[in-house]
């Protein structure tokens, strides 16, 4: 490191606090309070360069490595405060919470006092929102290959599980004689996703539950919690449970990776609910069979002046007994996370304006969850896939006050290597973004009360010291998501305003990139419906160019009549155009819940207390549908 860079870090480094959750559930060796002091000592004896080595080596479990870059954060550990007062935390101690100098936890009780108080007096818009023998085969389309998300319907080479509302519910493969063969009630909730282990044995459902408890005489309020429930489907006509735990807040999202469960819960310290007396009712817990306890060996990462009261909770669990192995907590990091290969990527808003974001980046392979450094950026991010990591570069696109940017920030030091600032027309706002390697397509759009409009741009990020971008120029509508579909051709999923303004016209328009820049090649149009903006909810099939979605239409918006249906559109590259090869009348109001699959041939489709399978041949191009149209001189 140069030695201006030491000095630099030495000027931006916060004191770090680890919390440890609880006494009598103390696992994690730590290395003795005098030991790092004899640390310290040795380097105030070595020149000014070593005392500021030393101080930044302090915060670092393993003093071998590199030093600390993480910017505005700071640990809690064993209870001990090793550092100056957090900034924006008032150095007196306010009288209401005096009595908890002692406790263990006093520099959380301290900083969320201080929240507290600040909300108090901020202008209400100013508060943030907040075993059959076969093996598993993705169907859900993943942003890191390798890594699965939960969905609500999963595969094997013989069974489908779908989640039916309350109910896992398991289908044979076996074309028009398919059928479903076993069920299991998972919850009293309707929200739930799973995973199916890698040999197809076990379904985890992760569930959002939610109960309603009395804080004081006449007043109540609503906690959420999480279900995590383990189930034997190596027998899928006798589904059985094998183990279940509860995690207080509500599930972000979650990922299977090797046989470990990793799940993002969003626990929020509710004012209303805390009592600084009762650790419990500020701190991140779970309920292991026993009732609920502190996350054991908690490590509690802290923004540098903490802007709500929301935790992000990251557990790793072994996905076939749920036992949990690790653990930690960002206070006031409250976005869903993005994982890699090896990391995961937690971000928060800094400053009330939420003007910019701190991205703070995690090692999860390890022993422990292991803090490798942060990073800060104009403006907010929309969701997980406005980031990605590639060859030691995170890549991140966000939306400021008047545009959007574009960053490449180095995974070694965490400075910035390179920006384009501004590139989106004044007053756009990031709608979707998807990186592909050295591409990156991101959709912007300027929403008025009668129209939409957005252009999609297409990044070159191969040189990071020559990005180039191009666009499409601006078109009608715009793309929530942008999937990359193969053969150089990228999809946007998104809607059209009506006459009212309104986003009911379903959209999903290919774009190819040119020399003169994004060309929109040819739309497909549904007026007057309601559809998913889940990505999960669209079935991606890059292999045979196929779209799968469910949607609603209702004739007439006086009628009481609606139709419920789920199609399948496929891309034909030789003439770039849609054609249309299903639309059936399937489930429910729910189009997020609705899935499909294609297999062999046919076409699995599933919604509400409905299933269908319908013979598909992809090869046929014969009929089009009549809103699947081409573009003009490369508008749509």
């Amino acid at each position: 490191m140069k030695k201006k860079d030491i000095f630099d870090a030495f000027e931006r480094l916060d004191p770090k606090f680890v919390e440890e959750a609880a006494p009598n559930i103390y696992k994690k060796a730590r290395k003795p309070f005098a030991f790092r002091l004899a640390v310290i000592a040795a380097c105030i004896a070595l020149l000014t360069m070593g005392v500021v080595l030393g101080a930044l080596l302090l915060n670092r479990e393993d003093a071998g490595q590199k030093a600390d870059t993480t910017d505005g954060i700071k640990d809690y550990q064993d209870g001990r405060y090793d550092g100056e007062q957090q900034s924006g935390v008032p150095d007196e101690i306010p009288d209401r919470i005096k009595e908890y100098q002692d406790s263990r936890y006093f520099e959380i009780i301290r900083s969320l006092d201080a929240y507290f108080e600040e909300l108090k007096n901020r202008p209400a818009d100013d508060i943030p929102m907040e075993d059959n023998g076969s093996e598993n085969i993705q169907v859900t389309d993943n942003q890191t290959r390798g890594i699965e998300e939960a969905d609500k319907i999963k595969r094997t080479n013989t069974h489908i599980f779908y989640m039916d509302g309350q109910y896992l519910r398991a289908f044979t493969i076996d074309g028009e004689n398919s059928r479903e063969v076993g069920s299991y009630k998972v919850s009293s909730s309707t929200q739930n996703e799973f995973f199916l282990t890698e040999d197809g044995k076990t379904v985890i459902v992760i569930s959002d539950m939610h109960s309603i408890v009395s804080f004081q005489p006449g007043a109540s309020t609503s906690v959420s919690y999480v279900d995590v429930l383990a189930l034997d489907v190596s027998d899928p006509a006798d589904i059985k449970e094998k183990t279940l735990l509860s995690i207080k807040g509500g599930c972000l999202s979650a990922r299977l990776v090797e046989g470990k469960l990793l799940i993002f819960i969003r626990y929020r310290a509710q004012e209303e609910l805390v009592r600084f007396s009762d650790p419990l009712t500020f701190l991140p817990s779970i309920d292991r069979g026993n009732g609920y306890e502190l996350l054991p060996d908690n490590e509690i990462i802290c923004n540098e002046k903490i802007t709500n009261s929301v935790y992000t909770v990251a557990l790793m669990l072994d996905a076939e007994n749920l036992a949990l192995e690790k653990n930690i907590a960002l206070l006031s990091y409250w976005n869903e996370p993005y994982v890699s290969e090896n990391k995961i990527f937690f971000s928060g808003i800094e400053g009330n304006g939420a003007t910019h974001t701190n991205i703070l980046a995690v090692d999860y392979t390890g022993e422990d969850f292991d803090v490798l450094g942060s990073a800060t950026v104009r403006g907010t991010l929309k969701d997980q896939w406005s980031m990605d990591e590639k060859d030691g570069v995170l890549r991140v696109v966000t939306s400021t006050k008047t545009s959007a940017d574009l960053y490449c920030i180095s995974l070694e030091s965490f400075e910035e290597l390179a920006s384009v600032k501004d590139f989106a027309p004044e007053g756009e706002s990031v709608q979707s973004v998807r990186f592909d390697g050295d591409n990156a397509y991101v959709c912007t759009a300027l929403r008025s009360m009668y129209e939409i409009l957005d252009p999609v741009f297409f990044f070159d990020l191969s040189d990071v010291d020559n990005i180039s971008y191009k666009d499409t120029g601006t078109i009608d509508g715009r793309s929530t998501s942008l999937v990359d579909f193969g053969g150089g051709y990228l999809v946007g999923i998104g809607s059209l305003p009506n006459d009212y303004g309104n986003p009911l016209i379903l959209k999903i328009e290919v774009y190819k990139e040119t020399e003169q820049g994004v060309a929109a090649v040819c739309q497909y149009v549904l007026s007057d419906v309601g559809f998913a903006t889940e990505y999960k909810a669209y079935y991606i099939d890059r292999q045979n160019q196929l779209l799968g979605f469910g949607y609603m239409i209702s004739p007439d918006p006086t009628s009481e009549e609606i139709d419920f249906m789920y199609a399948l559109i496929r891309f034909d590259a030789e003439s770039e155009r849609f054609v249309e090869l299903l639309n059936v009348e399937l489930g429910s109001a729910y189009n997020e819940s609705k899935r499909g699959v294609y297999i062999d041939g046919y076409m699995y489709m599933f919604g509400e207390n409905d299933f269908k399978v319908v013979a598909v041949d992809v090869d046929n191009i014969d009929a089009e549908h009549p809103n699947a149209t081409e573009s003009t001189d490369g508008q749509s």
